[in-house]
C-alpha cells in the first residue's frame, strides 16, 4: 500500500519517536498523521492538566486576592471536603460492614415464611397438652397471687439468633398459646444501616439482642404501632382462647435516650410509645391511670379486670406528667397517663433501663434477674420470700437464655414469683410442653403457703 509523501514523513516521525515496533503498531491502527494527530491532542491535554494543577490552581492561592481567585478556592475547598467525606465513608464500610443474616433469601428482603411454619408447627403442638381447664373461670382471685403465662418478647418468632419478628402472626400465635401476658421490651438503633427493614434512628421498636447488646434481629423488627394493633384485634377475639380475661402488657425499655443530654430525643421516644397505645384506648383500665391506684390494682379481683389490658412499666415516667402539666405534650401523648403500675429494681440490679425506687416510693412491683434467685443459698432464699411476699415480683432472664423447666417451677411455686417470661417459639419442644404444663391455662395461682 503506497503512502503519500507526507504520510512517509509521519511515520519516519514516529519511528524516530517511539522506534520501529511502536510505530508499527501505530501503523496498524490508523495512517500516521491520525495516530500523531491524537498522541499530540494527549500530549497536549496532559500538559494543560499538568499546568492547572502545577501552575494555575497553585496560583489562585498567592496574592492579590480577587473575586476569581476567592470563587476558585471555595470550589477547591468544597471539592476537598466532599472528597474527605467520601473517604471516611469507606473506611466505615471496611471497618464496620453490614452483616446480611442467614435465613434471608436476598438481600434488604426478610423472608420470615420459614420461622413462622416452624411456629405455627409449634403452637400445634402446644395446643390443648394442659391436664384439666386449669385457672380460667375461678377468677375470684387477686391479681397479687395469680402467676400470668408470660411470653418473653412480643410478636418475635425466632430463632434467637438471626431471627424475625412478624407483628401480625407473632401476636396471634402467642394468643393461640393462651398467653394473655406479654413483655414488649422495647429498644432502638442510632444506626440505620438497611434503610428497607430498620427502624429510624431513635424509633422505639421491638429489636432483639443478645447478652452482650448485640443486634441479632438485623434485618428483622416490629413497629409498636402494628403491635399494639394486632393485640387490640385479637386479644379479645372469640376465636382466641380465654379471650375475655385480661390482658397484662409490661412496658419494658431495654435502653432511652438520655434524659438531661439527650432530653429532645427522650421526649419524642416516650412521646411515639404514648401515641402508639392509643389504638388500644378502648380497653386500657382508665380507672387506674397515673398509677394512683397500684395498691388497689394488686389486690382486685381478677373477674373485674376481664376484657381490660393492664399497663406497667419499669421506667419512671413523671417527666411524661411533667411536660403535659406545662401543656409540653397532649394527654395521649403522655405515657404517664395510661401508666397502671410501674415495676422498679432494686439497688443490686442492673436490669436494663429499669427505675430504682427512693426512700419517698413504696414500690408495689419489683423486677428480679432470675440468676440472682436461683443462685441462693436456703437461708437466702428464705429471707428474700419473706421481704418481698407482699410484692407482685417479675423475673428478668438474659435475653439468649432459657430457662428449662426445673428452674421455672422453682421460681413460681418456691419464691412465689409472679412473671416469669418464657420463650415458647425457641425453647425445646418439650420443655416448652412441660412449662406450658405447669401453668394448666393463661393464669396460675401461688402455691397456697405463699398467698396473700
Amino acid at each position: 500500500m503506497s503512502r503519500s509523501i507526507y504520510e512517509q514523513a509521519m511515520y519516519s516521525q514516529q519511528q524516530k519517536m517511539y522506534g520501529p515496533v511502536v510505530a508499527s503498531s501505530l501503523n496498524n491502527v490508523a495512517p500516521p498523521s491520525t495516530t500523531t494527530a491524537f498522541i499530540n491532542f494527549i500530549n497536549n491535554t496532559a500538559r494543560f492538566w499538568g499546568d492547572f494543577f502545577t501552575k494555575t490552581i497553585p496560583g489562585m492561592f498567592k496574592p492579590p486576592l480577587t473575586p476569581v481567585k476567592l470563587i476558585v478556592r471555595l470550589i477547591v475547598g468544597f471539592l476537598l471536603i466532599m472528597v474527605l467525606i467520601f473517604i471516611i465513608n469507606i473506611v466505615k464500610r471496611i471497618s464496620d460492614p453490614v452483616i446480611t443474616p442467614e435465613g434471608f433469601e436476598e438481600k434488604n428482603k426478610v423472608n420470615i415464611q420459614p420461622m413462622l411454619n416452624s411456629v405455627e408447627k409449634r403452637v400445634n403442638n402446644l395446643t390443648n397438652i394442659e391436664k384439666k381447664e386449669g385457672f380460667q373461670v375461678d377468677q375470684t382471685k387477686k391479681l397479687i397471687n395469680i402467676q400470668p403465662m408470660t411470653v418473653k418478647q412480643a410478636a418475635f418468632l425466632g430463632p434467637l439468633k438471626n431471627g424475625a419478628f412478624d407483628a401480625n402472626n407473632g401476636i396471634s400465635q402467642q394468643l393461640k398459646l393462651n398467653v394473655r401476658s406479654f413483655f414488649f421490651n422495647i429498644d432502638y438503633i442510632t444506626d440505620q444501616k438497611d434503610k428497607t427493614n430498620q427502624p429510624l434512628p431513635y424509633e422505639p421498636v421491638l429489636i432483639y439482642r443478645d447478652n452482650t447488646g448485640n443486634l441479632t434481629s438485623y434485618n428483622s423488627y416490629a413497629s409498636l404501632d402494628e403491635t399494639f394493633k394486632y393485640l387490640g384485634e385479637y386479644a379479645f377475639n372469640d376465636r382466641i382462647p380465654n379471650y375475655t380475661s385480661p390482658i397484662i402488657v409490661y412496658l419494658h425499655f431495654i435502653r432511652t435516650p438520655d434524659k438531661l443530654n439527650e432530653s429532645d430525643k427522650y421526649i419524642q421516644y416516650i412521646k411515639k410509645v404514648s401515641t402508639a397505645l392509643n389504638i388500644l384506648n378502648p380497653f386500657l383500665a382508665k380507672e387506674y391511670y397515673r398509677s394512683s391506684k397500684e395498691s388497689d390494682l394488686f389486690n382486685q379481683d381478677m373477674s373485674s379486670l376481664n376484657g381490660k389490658i393492664l399497663i406497667g412499666t419499669n421506667i419512671d415516667t413523671s417527666y411524661s406528667k411533667k411536660l403535659n402539666a406545662e401543656n409540653r405534650l397532649t394527654l395521649m401523648e403522655d405515657l404517664d397517663f395510661k401508666i397502671n403500675f410501674h415495676y422498679y429494681k432494686e439497688d443490686n440490679d442492673s436490669i436494663d433501663a429499669t427505675a430504682t425506687y427512693g426512700a419517698q416510693v413504696v414500690p408495689n412491683a419489683l423486677i428480679v434477674k432470675a440468676m440472682s434467685l436461683l443462685n441462693m443459698n436456703e437461708q437466702q432464699r428464705d429471707d428474700w420470700i419473706e421481704k418481698h411476699k407482699n410484692k407482685f415480683i417479675l423475673i428478668k432472664d438474659e435475653p439468649m437464655n432459657i430457662l428449662n423447666p426445673a428452674q421455672v417451677k422453682i421460681l413460681l411455686d418456691t419464691f412465689g414469683v409472679n412473671v416469669v417470661p418464657y420463650d415458647f417459639f425457641n425453647s425445646e419442644l418439650n420443655d416448652a410442653k412441660n412449662v406450658k404444663t405447669q401453668y394448666n391455662g393463661s393464669w396460675k395461682v401461688k402455691p397456697t403457703i405463699l398467698l396473700i
